[in-house]
């Protein structure tokens, strides 16, 4: 689905996030780095704070122990 916020909060777990080939979302997190799976590398806004295209949907995230990682939709359909 397409959103316009979403927030979580992991203890213990990871976030796989299925975006567009072009998404325009801004991604806050406690986190060092995202990883990101066939898609351009998106801006480093500030510390914690990731803007893809021109930003729009923000996504926000705890992660305690964990990563976030971000992967084009397109692969999931490229694959079988």
């Amino acid at each position: 689905g397409q959103f316009s916020r979403i927030t979580g909060t992991s203890v213990d777990g990871d976030y796989v996030l299925t975006v567009p080939d072009n998404p325009n979302v801004e991604i806050t997190a406690n986190v060092e780095a995202l990883t990101i799976e066939n898609l351009r590398v998106p801006n480093v806004v500030e510390e914690g704070k990731w803007r893809f295209g021109t930003g729009g949907a923000k996504y926000t995230f705890n992660v305690e122990a964990g990563e976030i990682r971000v992967r084009n939709a397109n692969t999931l359909t490229n694959t079988q």
